[in-house]
């Protein structure tokens, strides 16, 4: 049995399907180019397809990570040559040992938060840099989450951010990078994260969210690409 992990992209109107159709795209799309499946044993054998961590409904990614389980391998220049509808790419992929779950791998999600204002005045009397050294400088950003159990906690949103980076500002609009908790440790939603930075003052008039990278992190605390591990 081989391995085989791929990079892909999720762009465009299918950014709207849920990651149940994702999955049934996914083995259409293997079935339709003859890729050798391993099934699952039992009644209703499935192919092994494994997803690191789903995106909500609605978002973008560019580069989020899945594995597929083959009785054999096949040339990556084959893999490479597969084609999707239109806002599914493959970007890269390679063949890697069995291991632990690539859900149990991913630790951050990084995100490229894009904010557009109907007039550039509006963005000026945001003055969006301050706002986001206001909003990290906080001791804490409280927000409940419901529990298994129907209670709910107390969560510090601010443990959960390990780093925001400024890209770029131009009239009416900026953009920043958000590397946010992803996993069985905790996750946050970008949405939550923006939410809470645009509190009680003017709002934008549209938002891009895009996940550019699926991330783990090392015993030494440095952050890797899944796709690389």
């Amino acid at each position: 049995m081989e391995t085989l992990r791929i990079m892909y992209t999720k762009t465009g109107y299918l950014r709207f399907l849920g990651h149940l159709e994702l999955m049934k795209l996914f083995e259409r799309v293997f079935r339709l180019n003859h890729l050798p499946l391993k099934f699952s044993e039992g009644f209703n054998p499935i192919p092994k397809l494994t997803f690191a961590a789903p995106l909500s409904v609605g978002l973008s990614t560019e580069g989020d990570v899945m594995e597929v389980q083959l009785t054999e391998a096949v040339p990556l220049l084959d893999v490479m040559k597969i084609q999707f509808p239109e806002g599914i790419e493959i970007k890269a992929a390679r063949f890697v040992d069995a291991g632990p779950s690539l859900m149990s791998k991913v630790a951050f999600s990084k995100y490229r938060l894009t904010f557009s204002f109907e007039e550039a005045k509006e963005m000026t009397a945001l003055n969006p840099k301050h706002r986001l050294g206001e909003l990290l400088g906080a001791e804490t950003l409280l927000y409940n989450k419901k529990t298994k159990r129907g209670g709910e906690k107390s969560i510090n949103m601010l443990e959960q951010i390990r780093g925001v980076d400024w890209v770029s500002q131009s009239e009416g609009s900026f953009c920043i990078e958000a590397t946010l908790q992803t996993g069985s440790q905790g996750s946050l939603n970008p949405q939550m994260f923006i939410d809470a930075f645009f509190e009680n003052s003017i709002q934008p008039t549209s938002v891009e969210i895009l996940r550019t990278a699926l991330l783990y992190e090392g015993d030494d605390g440095a952050l890797v690409n899944l796709f690389e591990l």
